[in-house]
């Protein structure tokens, strides 16, 4: 059966018919630039489009854990049904995208069934849990130059120009930090004209001293 599933589940083409067909019946939506995904929905397969997952404080102070691209699939998302696991995190899209979300009661019936549903969802979670390890890395060991040096680098590889639509709220929030920190970072980064700065906007002058700097 030619299925979106074939791509984003490397073990849809074992399973029986019937479980595929249970699958195919999981509708896609569209979720729309800066709309979230409800809470512990179930597991999360990108067709198109970029998700952020990131986890906020009692202030509402968000941290960017990682973020989910083209068939990429997100168990950490429907960690609320998985057994010793309690994980919450949110998810908002960047971007226009396509997702298909299965439901945590399919998904573990799927589990119950096939060792390979097992042995996927434990390598995800294992990937997933190393992302967000780096990034409590991170946090705890580099330096704030280094940390806005490695967001620029990675949104300038994400959207494939040197011209970076983004706010410094947007980037505060992303490493959970005040604005007030990532302004003094990017106005160091302007004087040492590595970057330029416009209205929401960043401009990078000298990726090359970035990626220095982020290393």
């Amino acid at each position: 059966m030619d299925s979106k599933f074939s791509t984003l589940l490397p073990f849809y083409n074992n399973l029986r018919t019937s479980d595929q067909l249970a699958l195919e019946k999981v509708p896609t939506k569209t979720l729309p630039r800066g709309g979230m995904v409800p809470h512990c929905v179930g597991i999360i397969c990108v067709i198109k489009g970029r998700l952020k997952v990131y986890i906020t404080n009692e202030n509402g102070k968000e941290m960017t854990l990682y973020r989910l691209f083209d068939n990429d699939v997100c168990v950490l998302s429907g960690s609320c049904g998985v057994k010793n696991i309690s994980f919450e995190v949110q998810v908002r899209a960047e971007e226009e995208t396509q997702l298909i979300t299965i439901p945590v009661t399919t998904y573990h019936s799927l589990e119950s069934k096939y060792p390979e549903v097992s042995q996927f969802t434990s390598e995800m979670m294992a990937a997933r849990l190393s992302d967000v390890m780096w990034t409590l890395e991170q946090v705890a060991f580099s330096s704030m130059d280094k940390r806005v040096a490695s967001l620029l680098i990675e949104q300038r590889a994400m959207v494939q120009s040197d011209e970076i639509m983004i706010t410094h709220d947007e980037i505060a929030r992303d490493l959970g930090t005040a604005r007030e920190v990532v302004s003094r970072m990017l106005k160091y980064f302007q004087n040492e004209d590595w970057i330029a700065q416009g209205r929401g906007k960043v401009y990078i002058k000298n990726p090359s001293a970035l990626l220095s700097l982020s290393d």
